[in-house]
């Protein structure tokens, strides 16, 4: 969908995308100025953008588009970088100022890497750097800044947040409420968890119940690793309703 995008190029909206995908120009490669009706000074801004867009791409630059992208349209890059951090994270409660990360889960796709307070928490910020992409669920409005605080790092990051790309193709809910609209499935273990018994997990396991943090980092994991599953879902369902 990136490839066929024209509202990260400043000065473009919605409905200029429209009206270049109307005149039959649908992606970058079939970039064409002539078939546009637009003042020659709007075609050559036109023609450089897609020119950088290309050569961006290319590169991996990935903050050329999530400097320019709409953020509710970081959407569209879903398919477009290979490395992607699937991340969500446990607390001891909802206040970044007062609460602490207990656990961050991320997900390459591949395999899921564990960051546990007391551990390895602290290597997270480097590990996190490699990749161009993170996917959250509410991760815009809890995770990313709960991080921030804690780490005193910034994200530059192109970011999809599941909750609000979600609510666009009609889902409502929390994450796992959605995850059964979508029919993605968890462990017997799990099913049934939620953030509250997270905290309660994470205290028995600092009173020496080993079997604790194992459930709570199953329970993360499988965030985690549902989250991608989601992704293509809501992905496919974006990319159909816009294009």
């Amino acid at each position: 969908m990136l490839r066929n995008s024209y509202i990260h190029i400043p000065s473009v909206s919605y409905g200029t995308e429209k009206k270049i995908w109307d005149s039959g120009i649908d992606s970058w490669d079939s970039f064409d100025t002539s078939k546009l009706n637009l003042p020659k000074l709007k075609k050559n801004h036109l023609k450089k953008f897609v020119d950088l867009s290309i050569e961006s791409l290319d590169k991996g630059n990935y903050s050329f588009f999530s400097s320019l992208l709409p953020r509710q349209e970081h959407w569209r890059c879903f398919n477009d970088f290979s490395k992607i951090a699937y991340l969500d994270i446990e607390t001891t409660g909802l206040s970044k100022e007062h609460d602490d990360i207990t656990m961050i889960g991320v997900y390459d796709g591949s395999k899921v890497k564990t960051f546990i307070n007391g551990k390895n928490l602290g290597s997270f910020k480097k590990y996190i750097s490699n990749f161009p992409m993170i996917v959250t669920f509410n991760g815009s409005c809890f995770d990313l800044p709960f991080i921030s605080s804690k780490f005193n790092m910034k994200f530059d990051q192109l970011h999809i947040d599941l909750r609000f790309a979600s609510k666009k193709l009609g889902y409502s809910g929390g994450l796992k409420n959605i995850e059964k609209q979508c029919n993605l499935k968890r462990s017997d273990e799990t099913d049934g968890l939620d953030g509250f018994e997270a905290v309660r997990l994470w205290h028995r396991y600092l009173k020496g119940d080993d079997a604790s943090l194992k459930l709570l980092t199953k329970y993360n994991s499988e965030d985690v690793i549902n989250l991608e599953a989601l992704g293509h879902i809501v992905y496919d369902g974006l990319k159909e309703k816009t294009f």
